[in-house]
């Protein structure tokens, strides 16, 4: 099961939701993105991360990034926030899912 950590990975553990044979995978970016098409941000939520995720118990981590070749320095920025998330992964042998998302960098995203 994919879990926000912000609003039910602690809780569906907590009220017993979650069954125990079910892997559960936690997002790590935050769920709100900012910017105009050209400069969209992703970011690991403030205080999260993957040992957070791991005390948790997560199965597996998830990270979801808005991604667009021409957006300049944040294309940058975000291929450096996925490799350092995938090294920190590997680190911690944790299992981790990445979902690129790509968008049209002549529309303004809602």
């Amino acid at each position: 099961m994919l879990s926000d950590p912000e609003y039910n990975a602690a809780q569906s553990i907590a009220n017993r939701a979650l069954p125990g044979q079910t892997g559960l995978v936690v997002a790590l970016e935050k769920t709100r993105y900012a910017g105009s098409p050209t400069a969209l941000t992703t970011g690991i939520l403030p205080g999260w991360g993957i040992d957070r995720a791991m005390r948790l118990g997560a199965d597996a981590v998830m990270m979801l990034i808005l991604y667009h070749p021409d957006a300049g320095e944040l294309t940058e920025c975000l291929e450096r926030l996925t490799v350092d998330v995938i090294d920190e992964c590997q680190r911690a042998d944790q299992a981790q899912f990445l979902e690129p998302v790509s968008y049209n960098i002549d529309q303004e995203i809602d």
